[in-house]
């Protein structure tokens, strides 16, 4: 399997664990996943453009929604008011957050059981 399928098999695996996490965490619409990305060579963009996520997720009767943002530090403000659900940003944009106390935790320390 090369490098590129590797990263999109984790992604998709990654956001199918998130999606079935949303039910717990009290989300709005938990037949909803919105997720924000960037322009950017990552796994999100092609997990877009394949329609991979949408696909696996549909039999689940979770539709995906794709919001579009600038840079890494609108993408967190979309994760702290609440329009988004999941997002990738760079290093450096979560440290600025922290500081400004925009958001107060990380997705590794968040994600809890049911």
């Amino acid at each position: 399997m090369g490098n590129l399928n590797r990263h999109v098999v984790f992604g998709v695996l990654l956001l199918l664990l998130l999606a079935m996490l949303l039910p717990c965490s009290g989300a709005v619409n938990p037949k909803e996943f919105r997720i924000g990305y960037q322009k950017a060579a990552n796994t999100l963009v092609l997990l877009k453009a394949q329609g991979t996520l949408e696909q696996r997720l549909r039999p689940l009767g979770i539709e995906v929604t794709w919001s579009e943002f600038t840079a890494g530090p609108q993408l967190l403000e979309g994760l702290n008011v609440g329009s988004i659900d999941f997002g990738y940003v760079g290093e450096v944009p979560p440290i600025f957050a922290l500081a400004a106390d925009i958001i107060n935790t990380s997705i590794d320390r968040s994600m809890k059981l049911c």
